[in-house]
């Protein structure tokens, strides 16, 4: 399958577009592997990468892409058994989360076959997110790579992604969710010292916080109980007077100068590097402008790792 053409700066917004949306359907439909981070999250956050500059898409991103995919030997889902059409007396979202719970993955299935007749893709993939809001975080990140990418297709059949994020949801493990902890502010753990990964999850919880979902009232409380639980014991970092960026050209031309570092030639593109500059980019759309400084000191406390 071609991907790309010889001369990739050609390419234009139209046709970076179909690129994109075959590769989030080739993702979509690769098992999920325990040992390995998901294609989907990687094709999704390239994307929102590539779509910092879609007048002359990234040739470095979409080199990568290809070649990753390529590289993918995860067997692939078979096509979803075929509801005959007909509802239970009574099915709802909470006998969806209970079979979840239950870790009964042939009765999600049942119940996901049912549900899709009655309400829309979107409505479900919150719900899911909200019940991947009371795990540990994997899924969520996870259901949420699904659901901007399912967003981006023009088809959004739920045929595409429910055996995945089945496997998501039931790969990962719930809490005890203790309703009394006192909440943290989502805005004040920006200046925490925070791992790649702990950055990642961070920045994508803050981004569904922010953004205006149909099942936003709900999300949110769960994203208090969520961070008060999980960032509870990680340490602040210093004052940010003394730091002096490397990159300044972030703060006075914002996240699309993220492409520029990714061009860099001392940095080699690998699955980690491409979800940790989705993480800064994500937390330089969403965060208030006066925290820019210290993302860049996320960035730049993080990035050499990735030198060639």
């Amino acid at each position: 399958m071609k991907l790309i053409k010889n001369k990739m700066s050609s390419i234009d917004k139209k046709e970076i577009t179909k690129i994109i949306e075959n590769q989030i359907n080739l993702s979509l439909n690769l098992k999920l592997n325990d040992s390995l981070i998901h294609p989907i999250r990687i094709i999704q956050a390239s994307k929102a990468l590539i779509g910092l500059n879609l007048d002359s898409p990234n040739e470095k991103l979409i080199h990568f892409n290809k070649l990753y995919l390529e590289s993918q030997t995860l067997d692939n889902y078979k096509s979803i058994q075929k509801n005959n059409g007909k509802l239970n007396d009574v099915v709802s979202l909470q006998d969806l989360e209970d079979a979840l719970i239950n870790n009964d993955r042939e009765v999600v299935i049942e119940i996901f076959n049912q549900i899709k007749l009655v309400s829309s893709e979107v409505h479900i993939l919150e719900f899911l997110i909200e019940i991947t809001l009371k795990q540990t975080g994997k899924s969520f990140l996870n259901i949420w790579s699904i659901y901007k990418s399912v967003l981006f297709l023009k088809n959004k059949s739920i045929d595409k992604f429910v055996h995945l994020a089945i496997d998501m949801i039931l790969n990962d493990k719930f809490r005890n969710i203790d309703n009394q902890l006192n909440e943290l502010d989502i805005e004040d753990l920006i200046n925490i010292n925070f791992t790649n990964n702990s950055l990642d999850l961070y920045a994508h919880l803050y981004e569904v916080y922010k953004m205006e979902l149909i099942r936003s009232e709900n999300i949110r409380k769960l994203i208090n109980l969520f961070i008060s639980d999980k960032f509870r014991n990680l340490d602040y970092h210093s004052s940010m007077e003394k730091f002096k960026p490397k990159y300044p050209k972030l703060l006075s031309n914002g996240r699309a100068y993220i492409l520029d570092i990714i061009n860099e030639k001392k940095y080699r593109l690998s699955p980690d590097m491409i979800l940790f500059l989705d993480s800064i980019r994500t937390l330089f759309r969403f965060t208030h402008k006066k925290n820019h400084k210290i993302i860049v000191y996320h960035l730049e406390s993080k990035l050499e790792a990735f030198n060639v």
